[in-house]
C-alpha cells in the first residue's frame, strides 16, 4: 500500500474590509500574499500538481506558483467557499445590527437547516460538494498514471509498490478556503453535525493542512471505472500547521 498526500493551504488575508466573505470574490491583500509565500516555502517538497478554487484569493496565488514551478493547475469551482446567500460580502457590522438573532443561531448550529442564511448554501450541501470533489481530486491522481501501465494488471489487483512509486504524482497543493478545509477535517474525524470544528476552532489565514490517502490497486482500478468512494478510502490527517504569525482578521 502507497498514499497520495494532499496539501491544503488556506489563502492569506484579503482585501475588502471586515466582511462576511463566502462567495464574494476578493482580492488578496500584500500580506495575504505574504503569508501565503512564506507558508508554500515552508513545504519540504514541491507538489506535483496544483487544484485550486477559482476565486481570486485562491487562484492568483495558485497560478503564480504553478507557473514558477511549471507544474500543471486546475480551477475546481467545487473548492469555493460556502454560499452565505443575503449575508455573503455583507460587513459583520451590518449583519449583526440587522440579524443578530439569526447569526447568532447559525453559529450555535450551522448544521441545522433552518439556520441557513436566506439564499445560502445548507452546510450539509457543502459538506457534500466538499466530499465529492475531494473524491475528483484523488481519481484524477490515480488516473495520472501513464497509461502504459494501466493493462491487465490492475484488473487482478496486481499492481506493485515499485509501480506507485515511480508513477503517482504522490503530492498535490490544494488552494482553498477556510470553510472547506473545516469540512474535510470534520469528514475525517467523523464530526459532520458537530457544531465546535466550524465554531471553535481557529484556522489562521495561510493555515497548512496535510492529508494522506493510503491507496491499494483496488483503488486505482475503482478509479479508472470512475466509481472511487469516499468512505471506501483510508485517510489520515495531519493537523493544522501556521508558519506566519497570526495577524487580527
Amino acid at each position: 500500500m502507497k498514499h497520495l498526500q494532499l496539501v491544503f493551504l488556506r489563502h492569506g488575508h484579503c482585501l475588502g474590509g471586515e466582511i462576511l466573505r463566502g462567495k464574494t470574490d476578493v482580492a488578496l491583500s500584500e500580506q495575504g500574499q505574504i503569508q501565503m509565500q512564506q507558508a508554500f516555502n515552508s513545504l519540504a517538497l514541491c507538489p506535483a500538481i496544483v487544484y485550486s478554487s477559482p476565486l481570486r484569493r485562491c487562484a492568483v496565488f495558485s497560478d503564480l506558483i504553478a507557473k514558477q514551478h511549471q507544474l500543471p493547475i486546475t480551477l475546481l469551482d467545487s473548492l469555493q467557499e460556502i454560499d452565505f446567500g443575503q449575508w455573503d460580502g455583507q460587513t459583520w457590522q451590518a449583519l449583526y445590527k440587522l440579524h443578530q438573532a439569526q447569526l447568532d443561531a447559525y453559529w450555535a448550529n450551522p448544521w441545522l437547516h433552518d439556520n441557513t442564511p436566506p439564499g445560502g448554501e445548507h452546510l450539509v450541501d457543502f459538506s457534500a460538494r466538499v466530499k465529492q470533489v475531494l473524491v475528483k481530486i484523488i481519481s484524477q491522481m490515480l488516473n495520472s498514471i501513464d497509461g502504459d501501465v494501466q493493462d491487465e494488471s490492475f484488473a487482478t489487483a496486481k499492481l506493485t509498490n515499485e509501480t506507485f512509486a515511480s508513477e503517482l504524482p504522490n503530492q498535490a497543493l490544494v488552494v482553498t478556503h477556510g470553510g472547506v478545509m473545516r469540512c474535510i477535517m470534520a469528514q475525517l474525524l467523523g464530526a459532520e453535525g458537530q457544531a465546535g470544528v466550524f465554531t471553535q476552532l481557529q484556522l489562521p489565514y495561510a493555515a497548512l493542512m496535510t492529508v494522506d490517502v493510503f491507496i491499494d490497486a483496488d483503488d486505482l482500478q475503482m478509479a479508472t471505472q470512475g466509481s472511487l468512494c469516499f468512505e471506501k478510502l483510508s485517510f489520515r490527517l495531519n493537523w493544522p500547521s501556521l508558519t506566519t504569525k497570526i495577524e487580527p482578521f
